[in-house]
């Protein structure tokens, strides 16, 4: 199938004013001016000079995890029962053929990260997947992608009403940093097994599921997904390291991004 006579913004630096697409078995496997596409036996569609992009990708929701049309039985968003919680897995919970997925698609969004809400300081393990199709094992692109944390008054809004820590942004970053430091003790004891040439040192439990949960952002296999406060001091939590300390740049972001976390001791 051909698509013809549309502005293509191919997002690499190369545009099209007057272009075609040439699409088999469902990929792109062309991509050109009108003035050297020749006419062919194919299907032709006439986009009209309609603006053609590549699909959309936004890296942080929570589709099919609140399932729009179900209120307890679809609500698996936030496990509101302890305020560390790096073990879930939102494969555990995403609904694929909840209706967000099909108004993502319309809306030109073919791929999302999505997960637990921000309900705890370490809420659990994101994935990334398409937006089209109907079984969660053919729409995962990667997972787990992130952990996903929080700050602020989420969690404080959370945990105030149950007379439960954390209550204060200072509990909130304490059990973080609580929770990186057990994790930093996990990979430190993998890696000495791992380098024990005898065999004479146990690896760590991976029963122990939450410090195995958060090991994997601080050994750089994953990424932290932070959401900031919105009000008095909204702050980014932009990096974690093997030391378990967390950078504050100025207050002044109301969003946090997506960021890549390192792992110090094999940048040396």
């Amino acid at each position: 199938m051909y698509f013809i006579n549309g502005k293509i913004h191919t997002m690499e630096g190369s545009n099209y004013e007057s272009g075609y697409l040439h699409i088999v078995n469902g990929k792109i496997a062309e991509i050109g001016e009108m003035s050297d596409f020749t006419l062919d036996d194919e299907k032709i569609v006439d986009l009209k000079d309609q603006d053609v992009y590549p699909g959309f990708i936004d890296a942080h929701t929570h589709l099919g995890m609140f399932e729009d049309a179900i209120t307890f039985e679809g609500d698996d968003g936030n496990e509101e029962t302890e305020p560390l919680t790096p073990q879930l897995r939102a494969l555990d919970a995403v609904n694929p053929m909840d209706r967000c997925f099909t108004e993502a698609l319309e809306g030109g969004i073919t791929t999302v990260v999505t997960g637990p809400g921000s309900a705890n300081p370490v809420a659990g393990q994101m994935l990334a997947m398409k937006t089209y199709g109907r079984r969660i094992d053919d729409m995962v692109l990667k997972e787990p992608m992130a952990i996903k944390f929080a700050l602020g008054e989420n969690p404080k809004s959370v945990y105030h009403s149950k007379n439960q820590s954390p209550t204060t942004r200072m509990a909130t970053a304490a059990v973080i940093r609580e929770q990186l430091s057990k994790a930093k003790r996990y990979l430190e004891d993998q890696i000495k097994a791992d380098q024990s040439p005898e065999g004479d040192y146990d690896p760590p439990e991976r029963a122990d599921s939450n410090r195995f949960g958060v090991g994997l952002v601080l050994g750089g296999h994953r990424c932290a997904a932070d959401l900031c406060g919105q009000h008095r001091h909204p702050v980014r939590c932009r990096r974690a390291d093997v030391s378990g300390r967390m950078e504050r740049p100025q207050p002044g972001c109301l969003r946090a991004e997506a960021a890549l976390i390192e792992n110090d001791s094999q940048n040396k």
